[in-house]
Parts: C-alpha cells; sequence; structure tokens
C-alpha cells in the first residue's frame, strides 16, 4: 500500500492536543493543517483537497460530529479519526456509522504511535477504495452484458422479420410477374404497354422496399458486431 506523505487536517479546540498532533505527523513527513473550530475545518474544506481528517468531536459551535456528518453529505472521500472522551463509546460507534474509519480515546492518545494509526487508517481507505472501483467495474460488465444481450435480441429480430418481408416481397413480385403475363393476354394490344408499365413500376417499388430491409438487417448486424468487438478489447479485471 501507498507511503506517500499524506495532507492531513487536525480539528481540535485545545491548542496543546492540536499541536501535539501537528509536531507528531509533521515528524512523520506529513503535510498538517491544523484549526481550532469545525467552522474553519469546513472553510477549508471547501478550498483545499485532503487525504485524511483528525477530528475531535466536542468543540465550541460546530461539533466534530457536525463536521462529520458535512462531510458525508458533500460525499468527501477520504478518511476521518474521531478524538472522543472517556464513556463516548456510544458516540464513537455513531461517527463510524457516519464514515468514520477509527476513533481514539483522548485518554489513551500516545503521539508517538500516531503516525503508525493514520498510515494504517489510510492503508485500510486505500483497500476499500479499490474494492468499490472494482465492483462498479464490474456493475458496468453486467449492465454493458445486458445491454448487447438487448442488442442482440433485437437484432435478431430485425434479421427475422426483415427475412420474413423479403420472402413476401419476393413472392409478390413473381406473382406481379404472373399477373402481368395474363393481363397481357386479355387486354387490347394498345394497352398492353402501359399495362407492362404499371406493373413495371409496382415491381420498382418492390426492389426499392427490398433493398431497403436489405440494408436494415445489414446495419444491425453490422452495429452489433461492432459493439461486441468494442466490448471484447476492453480490459477486465477480476476481484
Amino acid at each position: 500500500m501507498s507511503q506517500q506523505p499524506l495532507k492531513i487536517l487536525v480539528v481540535d479546540d485545545e491548542t496543546s492536543i492540536r499541536l501535539s498532533l501537528e509536531i507528531a505527523l509533521k515528524m512523520a513527513n506529513h503535510t498538517v493543517r491544523g484549526v481550532e473550530s469545525g467552522e474553519l475545518a469546513i472553510e477549508l474544506l471547501e478550498r483545499e483537497p485532503f487525504d485524511l481528517v483528525i477530528l475531535d468531536n466536542r468543540m465550541a459551535g460546530m461539533s466534530g460530529m457536525d463536521v462529520m456528518r458535512w462531510i458525508q453529505e458533500h460525499r468527501l472521500n477520504m478518511p476521518t479519526i474521531m478524538l472522543t472522551a472517556v464513556g463516548s463509546e456510544d458516540l464513537a460507534v455513531e461517527a463510524m456509522r457516519l464514515g468514520a474509519y477509527d476513533y481514539i480515546r483522548k485518554d489513551q492518545l500516545e503521539f508517538n504511535h500516531l503516525p503508525i494509526i493514520v498510515q494504517g487508517v489510510y492503508e485500510r481507505f486505500l483497500y476499500r477504495r479499490e474494492i468499490s472501483r472494482r465492483i462498479e467495474e464490474k456493475q458496468q460488465e453486467r449492465e454493458k452484458e445486458k445491454e448487447l444481450a438487448a442488442l442482440r435480441n433485437f437484432q435478431q429480430t430485425v434479421q427475422s422479420i426483415g427475412q420474413f418481408v423479403e420472402t413476401g416481397l419476393l413472392n409478390l413480385s413473381r406473382t406481379l410477374g404472373k399477373h402481368a403475363d395474363d393481363m397481357r393476354k386479355i387486354v387490347t394490344p394498345e394497352r398492353q404497354d402501359r399495362c407492362g408499365e404499371i406493373f413495371g413500376a409496382i415491381k420498382q417499388e418492390i426492389e426499392v422496399v427490398s433493398s431497403g430491409i436489405k440494408s436494415m438487417v445489414e446495419l444491425s448486424t453490422l452495429v452489433t458486431k461492432r459493439l461486441e468487438g468494442l466490448h471484447a478489447t476492453e480490459p477486465k479485471e477480476t476481484l
């Protein structure tokens, strides 16, 4: 997993703890911004991207939970660690429900161990993000397969209808030829040419329609094969 330095936002209204957190993280080569309120944290988050946020819950004004809800509502994709007081287990559970990756009780906070916790949280975040990405790709793959299956069914339907219509037009053309021959036998000589023109025009229209049907079938087949070819060349990943 990634070991690169992170850009971290520390939010705590206790100056001594906030500065201690900043120092511990900077010593681990992380870039750190510290603010003393939830309101200032949101102002920063609106302007700058961060890799990770460490939030104290109990602050004047907006609490850490309020900031967590804001992060969730605005769909900021980054891990959060919540700092809690003694006896705040229910609060920690709520924070995890809102998307926090971990929580630390202030009375158990070990500054020399903090960079390890941060790295572990960030690695879990990267792992979950990768799993989510692959699940989304699998879902997209299934949707494409459904679309291709529907397209194949449509192409087969068009082909079946086209063949049916072409057969009907061929039979109609043959019947017209027979009728034309029959008509020539019963009409006067001076009307035979006109009769031939009429049947010729009808036969020509039939050929136009037949050509259009063939083009439609060929186009649907071409589009289906082209999409299948593009789908087959796309790289596929497995979980």
